[in-house]
């Protein structure tokens, strides 16, 4: 038996299901140059930190040595493991896309939902600066979900600001994906609500 988090679960079983449409996330992407500062303001932020943490314990000028040791081992163990995790996301250079099948939604993270547990959709128009960093002099539509059931019954998939969250991923869709995402939600009898501009 393989022990896996509820939402990868739910992610497997959605992708299990035929395809119908996919979503690529647009946006800027990051330069080599911007990677490698990114990388070396990592770096250089872990190093002060095990710099910092070891000086302190070679010249003893803490009281209670002993705790201090100890807390440096833990932080010292989540620092390395976010070190060496974060380190390759910033090259990653794939983004995963927004895919819809017959079951459900597939999206960034744990935003995958099962068509079931959507209450309604509409569409959230994007101009100017937007959420990816990229700035746009056209209008962008983006997908817009409240769910229906569940631990998310009648919330918005949003961001503190109140915008989508797809649109913050980058998944802007054109007027063809527009017309196949209401047919696919209009097929499974889910209300559409007045676009948010």
């Amino acid at each position: 038996m393989r022990f896996e988090l509820p939402g990868k679960r739910k992610c497997r079983d959605i992708l299990a299901a035929p395809e119908l449409m996919r979503v690529d996330a647009m946006g800027m992407k990051l330069s080599i140059l911007t990677k490698s500062l990114l990388t070396f303001t990592l770096v250089l932020l872990y190093s002060m930190f095990m710099y910092g943490s070891i000086r302190t314990i070679i010249t003893g000028s803490i009281h209670d040595k002993d705790t201090f040791i100890k807390a440096f081992a833990i932080l010292a163990v989540f620092a390395t493991v976010a070190v060496c995790a974060l380190i390759p996301l910033i090259f990653k250079d794939r983004r995963n896309p927004l895919i819809f099948t017959q079951i459900g939604i597939v999206g960034p993270g744990l935003f995958n939902v099962r068509y079931e547990n959507i209450g309604s959709y509409g569409w959230e128009i994007c101009k100017g600066i937007l959420a990816t960093g990229q700035a746009s002099k056209e209008k962008k539509a983006t997908l817009r979900l409240t769910g229906s059931s569940g631990l998310f019954s009648g919330l918005a998939f949003v961001d503190r600001f109140g915008n989508s969250i797809y649109g913050n991923y980058g998944y802007f869709f054109t007027d063809t994906q527009i017309v196949q995402t209401e047919e696919i939600m209009n097929e499974r009898g889910i209300e559409k609500v007045p676009d948010r501009v």
